[in-house]
């Protein structure tokens, strides 16, 4: 039962994100990209709540920068079966997306429903064993935990209207904590650290190439090291810069 134990211990907490560019090769691809991502991670007595904010100036070559910010926050609850998610984007001063919504399972491992608010009311159906993005997490630190390496997962997180995702995820091994001296206090600095990649697939779709990737490092307790979103032309690195614990709630 040692993998359930450490995946119940996500640790509340507040990071800030340095964004830069990582590669860039082919055509389309920017020139620079620079900017910092807010994430704040709750624990509720029943549910989780996720409060995100990225702030991004990419430069594609031309004498100007485009402005982007992208919010969103979600509310999941503990018991994996209901989601609420908003999720709004500006490119300037243009709204780019702007999605609301709400999720629900029929019960666990069971098909379930998502309702669309905005951009227009719409619903689609979630194949059976769909999980949403804590219980993701939850499940890729469960697997750290017992030594396993691969697994497949549909996961719903409200962040575009593409969704359902099958997301692959390859869990490569544990690596050396890489912190800034800042922030290696004793109690993170012993937890077990990982890496993977995780390849996003649309359901019902034959398509062998993924959406998109993502490469993470996270610790045990949930707190992701650094991000690389992987674009196929271009990544994005995004890596821990200040770090913030907050006590869990008593419940």
């Amino acid at each position: 039962q040692q993998s359930s134990a450490y995946a119940l211990d996500l640790t509340p907490h507040r990071a800030i994100y340095s964004m830069t560019l990582g590669t860039a090769t082919g055509r389309g691809a920017p020139k620079s990209v620079r900017g910092v991502m807010f994430y704040e991670f709750q624990s509720r007595c029943d549910a989780w709540t996720v409060d995100s904010t990225v702030f991004l100036k990419i430069n594609f070559g031309g004498p100007t920068e485009i402005e982007s910010v992208r919010k969103i926050i979600t509310w999941e609850g503990k018991n994996g079966l209901g989601f609420r998610f908003r999720s709004h984007e500006k490119h300037g001063d243009e709204i780019v997306q702007d999605i609301k919504g709400v999720a629900a399972l029929d019960g666990k491992g069971e098909t379930g429903i998502v309702e669309y608010l905005q951009p227009r009311r719409f619903k689609i159906n979630l194949p059976i064993g769909t999980v949403f993005p804590t219980g993701h997490i939850r499940t890729l630190i469960s697997k750290s935990v017992t030594g396993e390496n691969f697994f497949n997962k549909v996961v719903f997180d409200g962040a575009s209207l593409d969704e359902p995702f099958m997301v692959s995820a390859f869990i490569k091994r544990k690596v050396k904590p890489d912190l800034p001296d800042k922030m290696r206090s004793k109690d993170l600095y012993n937890l077990a650290t990982w890496q993977a990649r995780l390849a996003y697939f649309k359901v019902n779709s034959n398509n062998q190439t993924p959406e998109f990737e993502m490469g993470v490092r996270y610790r045990e307790n949930g707190i992701v090291e650094e991000l690389l979103q992987d674009y196929r032309t271009y990544t994005i690195l995004a890596r821990l810069d200040q770090l913030e614990m907050f006590p869990t709630e008593q419940c």
